[in-house]
């Protein structure tokens, strides 16, 4: 059902989608564009957010340690190590998913009250709505921003770029999830992290388990 391809809806506004399909979850209607799609609207279906966090586990699969790259932005500084996937660092931190920010309550497990966490972040976020233009919350938007948001990132990390994404940045794909039905699935991911004392990023259980 989360496979069947919807390319037509690709730059339909997803508030307008969401009217449109009002009986759908907007998860499994873009399915077709990846695992980490099709997984979290199974996820959501069940409401079992930490099997979800598990399955998409990068920080256990990219290992342990790499060089490290001191990461700046407006919205802070954090030490990364991860050259793999280097725009999860920086979603999670602007938006305070990882755990020891603080923001999110340890409740991951707990499938109701990760809703109601969900609903929380979702609320603060519906704030911004009319800040960004109807063009901006797409999916073909989402995608091309998240490519070049990548890009610049691993630009900042090599260092040939300078200009590096934003909190507002971050805060509009968070949007853009939440538009979609809920950011509940990325935020149990976000909390596979944690933020050291030191502004390290830790990727592992054992790095993670006094924060």
């Amino acid at each position: 059902e989360c496979e069947e391809e919807h390319p037509e809806d690709m730059e339909t506004p997803l508030p307008q989608l969401a009217l449109a399909l009002a009986d759908k979850d907007l998860w499994c209607h873009f399915g077709f564009l990846g695992l980490s799609i099709s997984l979290c609207a199974g996820s959501r279906a069940h409401g079992d957010y930490a099997s979800y966090a598990h399955w998409i586990d990068h920080p256990r699969m990219i290992g342990v340690r790499g060089i490290e790259y001191m990461i700046s932005y407006d919205g802070g500084w954090y030490i990364s190590q991860n050259e793999e996937y280097p725009y999860e660092d920086l979603y999670c931190h602007a938006n305070r998913w990882m755990k020891g920010q603080g923001y999110l309550p340890r409740t991951r497990d707990n499938a109701s009250a990760w809703k109601e966490a969900e609903q929380m972040v979702c609320s603060d976020l519906a704030t911004q709505d009319g800040i960004y233009p109807q063009s901006d919350l797409t999916m073909g938007d989402l995608g091309r921003r998240s490519k070049s948001e990548t890009d610049a990132i691993r630009a900042i990390m090599d260092g040939s770029g300078s200009d590096m994404p934003t909190v507002f940045d971050m805060r509009r794909h968070a949007y853009v999830k939440c538009l979609m039905g809920g950011a509940g699935c990325d935020m149990a991911y976000c909390q596979n992290f944690c933020l050291l004392p030191d502004h390290t990023i830790g990727r592992t259980e054992a790095e993670c388990s006094g924060v």
